[in-house]
């Protein structure tokens, strides 16, 4: 896991997540016989984030033999970038400053409908603050007022477009 955190930080631009943990047999005096995991891979650049994979499964392969240790690693998933539009980008920046909020861009790396919509028509997003900066976890939680502003921002939005 230090492995991963390291190669995607020394790669500016990528992220990589282990979501989903399981140590067998999970026991907490026995040294685990087998430990699988998930692996998620983000970046704004294809190359970049391909680069990224692979000098993560060449650490872990290296990491393995070192250790006397097999590994197994299975892509189950694939997905290229998608950038989002300039005008779809302009109408969400147009309708912010029209509200007198202040308009911070940033890559996000985010799949959502947008991996598959992307490769149909212009996209963007808009996103929503959320309390101490917690996403898609069961304390996750986003006052009305942020609300109502992303819905009157993606509303002006829309009209624009």
């Amino acid at each position: 896991m230090l492995a991963i955190e390291k190669i995607a930080q020394d790669n500016i631009g990528s992220v990589a997540t282990v979501g989903k943990l399981e140590v067998k047999p999970g026991s907490s005096n026995v040294i685990p016989g087998r430990v699988d995991f998930t692996l998620d891979v983000r970046d704004i650049s294809n190359e970049r984030r391909k680069n990224t994979v692979t000098k993560i499964y060449n650490s872990i392969r290296t990491i393995a033999a070192n250790r006397g240790l097999g590994c197994e690693i299975r892509q189950v998933q694939s997905l290229s970038s998608v950038m989002s539009s300039p005008i779809v980008m302009k109408a969400v920046k147009n309708s912010l400053q029209e509200l007198q909020y202040p308009v911070y861009e940033l890559p996000s790396g985010v799949a959502h409908d947008a991996m598959v919509f992307g490769e149909l028509t212009d996209i963007g997003m808009i996103f929503v603050r959320s309390h101490n900066g917690i996403s898609h976890h069961p304390d996750e939680w986003s006052s009305f007022e942020d609300v109502a502003l992303g819905c009157e921002v993606l509303y002006r939005t829309t009209l624009k477009l």
